[in-house]
């Protein structure tokens, strides 16, 4: 949505009672080559709007009724932030015939942005197929069928959610019945499925961001409204038995298998091993001093 610009002639009816009945709108510039007007008569005003064509030249709509005498509805009386609204819808409309794009998304569907964003990463980046495989299996069954102008922040937030509670799916062949794995449990598969869910929003929002930006699509406030879940990255924690030990440092040149040799018995990093002195041996305790 549009921010709301600010008029104190125009703000409030009891703003616009003051103002003297005219035929020629009181105009407000609320964007670049676009206004919106208040046209006071005898009983009352109403909206209109405004847009620059070029040279010179204006392209005008009634918006409604402005809620002079009667209490503003949302649809035929407007109050002046419904007004600036359905002033912006106009505007949208008239940008897009201006460059030939549908004035609608009216009919354009989800599973039809993922085939749009597809051809481009095609072109664009690598690994088409995990791409493809979560269109597939996660975003085409839940929302392919859903027109993009029909698309609400809660339509995508419960999408999201219901992906972090579902089961994952396991492994089969193709031709195969599908098989899952049973519900997340633990803290770890919970915050696995949600890194999933993550992971599979971002795809969605990345696929609607790029019809948004190509035109396709009038407004881009559904999904961005929509948050990922926090706290999905875990480190992966591993430990090496002494047998891996033993071949990871034959496996290295001799400097390089001492300076591992050192990483394994103190737990440093490369950093703090590399500016280690003799003087930093403490042979008292049998310990040193990392800087």
């Amino acid at each position: 949505m549009a921010r709301a610009v600010k008029d104190s002639r125009l703000d409030s009816r009891e703003a616009r009672s003051k103002l003297e009945a005219r035929h020629k709108p009181y105009w407000r510039l609320i964007d670049r080559g676009c206004h919106i007007g208040y046209r006071k008569g005898v009983r009352g005003g109403i909206w209109r709007a405004r847009y620059y064509v070029g040279e010179g030249q204006y392209e005008e709509s009634v918006l409604g009724v402005a809620d002079d005498i009667r209490d503003c509805d949302g649809g035929d009386v407007l109050d002046f932030s419904q007004a600036q609204q359905a002033a912006h819808d106009w505007f949208r409309r008239k940008s897009r015939e201006k460059i030939g794009l549908p004035v609608s998304a009216q009919g354009y569907t989800v599973a039809q942005v993922m085939a749009d964003y597809t051809a481009w990463f095609r072109a664009h980046r690598k690994s088409l197929s995990s791409l493809e495989s979560s269109i597939n299996t996660h975003v085409l069954p839940a929302l392919g069928n859903v027109e993009v102008s029909k698309l609400t922040p809660r339509m995508i937030r419960e999408f999201h959610e219901a992906m972090a509670t579902a089961p994952a799916r396991l492994r089969s062949g193709k031709g195969k019945d599908v098989r899952f794995r049973t519900a997340p449990l633990s803290r770890d598969e919970i915050r696995a499925r949600k890194s999933t869910a993550n992971r599979v929003l971002a795809i969605l929002k990345a696929a609607l961001n790029r019809a948004y930006l190509d035109g396709q699509i009038e407004s881009d406030e559904p999904w961005k409204r929509v948050k990922s879940f926090r706290g999905t990255k875990a480190a992966k924690v591993a430990f090496l038995d002494r047998d891996q030990c033993s071949r990871l440092i034959a496996a290295c040149p001799d400097d390089l298998a001492r300076l591992v040799k050192a990483a394994l018995f103190t737990g440093c990093r490369y950093g703090e091993l590399v500016q280690m002195t003799a003087c930093d041996f403490i042979p008292q305790s049998g310990t040193l001093r990392v800087a």
